[in-house]
């Protein structure tokens, strides 16, 4: 749309579902459709058979997964210990909605994995919520890396690499590192007229150390005629 010069002024609302809203994501919905009155962003599994939790309505700068939605409860257990965390801590998320699936057909191995006989429904997902009840995204389980005797989330990294001004999109994994263990490591595509690789890379260490996160290495991967940058 923007690459074409397409306005399409009477849209008001749009939802997003299926994938984490970043604020960079948000900022590009809001530059294609001006006329927009609410963003929301809908967080749900296919077992879960209905929203798990949404953003309210009217936010154009949707923080997070939003709040819980009507009939669903939800729990935050630490990661080590499988105890309940409260607010700002990191633990996986449960949720129970009386929505859920009966069950995966003909695996009920796989069934009692993911729902306990209370009903509680693992998410595979690490989250945590605000003192206003409001939840926040971490990353998938298996996807955070272990770094030190921290647990970094890949997803937060690439969502601070992908708000740096050079780059038009990123992505991180863990690779083994002898000083950390496991060390985050960033696939960046930058933008055309950047600076060389080896002076963005050290801006963007410099930039993510800011954060208070660590960067092990950065990767350039070419531009290919990005049709937007």
């Amino acid at each position: 749309m923007m690459r074409m010069g397409t306005k399409l002024p009477s849209v008001r609302k749009i939802s997003v579902a299926g994938t984490v809203l970043t604020e960079a994501f948000a900022e590009q919905i809001r530059a294609a459709f001006e006329g927009l009155r609410s963003i929301r962003n809908f967080y749900s599994l296919s077992e879960s058979c209905s929203a798990v939790c949404t953003t309210p309505y009217g936010e154009l700068k949707p923080k997070g997964l939003g709040f819980p939605a009507p009939n669903v409860e939800l729990k935050f257990l630490d990661l080590d210990s499988g105890k309940k965390v409260g607010p700002m801590q990191y633990g996986e998320l449960y949720f129970r909605i009386p929505s859920v699936m009966k069950g995966y057909y003909k695996n009920p191995e796989l069934t009692r994995e993911f729902i306990d006989s209370e009903g509680w429904c693992r998410s595979g997902d690490v989250a945590y919520y605000d003192e206003d009840g409001r939840v926040y995204f971490v990353d998938r389980l298996k996807d955070m890396i272990k770094c030190l005797d921290q647990q970094v989330s890949s997803f937060e990294l690439e969502s601070l690499l992908q708000s740096h001004g050079s780059v038009v999109d990123a992505a991180v994994i863990g690779v083994q590192d002898i000083k950390y263990g496991d060390a985050p490591a960033a696939f960046v595509v930058a933008k055309k007229g950047a600076r060389t690789p080896t002076e963005l890379a050290t801006e963007l260490k410099v930039f993510i150390a800011g954060e208070s996160r660590v960067l092990s290495v950065v990767y350039f991967i070419p531009l290919f005629n990005h049709p937007d940058h």
